[in-house]
């Protein structure tokens, strides 16, 4: 099985944030400093925009989501959406093999239809979690630390403007249907 180059590299990506993220009680997510101070709008990014808005594209590294505080970042988002990422980052699920206080939320784009990308770090754990609103709530509707098949986007109806690569069922390049 032949991978291109864009699954090679969101595999780095997941691999390099797993390993900086750890599994142990002292480590902590590395992240750089300086966070763009306002989102770049899809015109201006890759992706296409949604007809309920365009999507937010907070560049290659993000709006880090730590406190409460931390959520005037998160420019041109929704109040509960805002509410949402920073109760996953001030309290986040444990499990009976790590205890988790804190983690680390990063949100990479977001979607005034009702979707979001970013990563979720805690001591224990690092993924690429997708995001959405369901039933007037929203929650995390997957989480992936490879490639995701085409078909779970297309279950949970994420755009492609979030989802970004998957794969078909024989690990072959697609794209969702969105």
């Amino acid at each position: 099985m032949m991978l291109s180059v864009k699954q090679i590299a969101y595999v780095a990506a997941v691999a390099a944030m797993l390993f900086v993220s750890g599994c142990g009680p002292t480590a902590q997510p590395v992240s750089p400093s300086d966070k763009p101070s306002s989102p770049v709008t899809a015109s201006q990014s890759t992706g296409p925009s949604d007809a309920a808005g365009q999507v937010i594209d907070y560049g290659p590294e993000g709006v880090e989501i730590r406190q409460a505080s931390d959520a005037a970042k998160l420019t041109g988002t929704s109040h509960e959406f805002k509410s949402f990422i920073v109760d996953l980052a001030t309290h986040p699920a444990s499990s009976s093999d790590c205890q988790v206080t804190a983690a680390v939320i990063t949100v990479a784009k977001y979607d005034p239809s009702g979707f979001a990308v970013g990563d979720v770090f805690s001591k224990c754990d690092g993924y690429v979690a997708f995001w959405g609103k369901k039933d007037g709530r929203w929650k995390e509707l997957m989480g992936a630390q490879a490639v995701p098949l085409c078909a779970e986007f297309d279950k949970f109806g994420i755009p492609p403007a979030i989802a970004g690569d998957c794969t078909d069922a024989n690990g072959n390049p697609g794209t969702p249907a969105g």
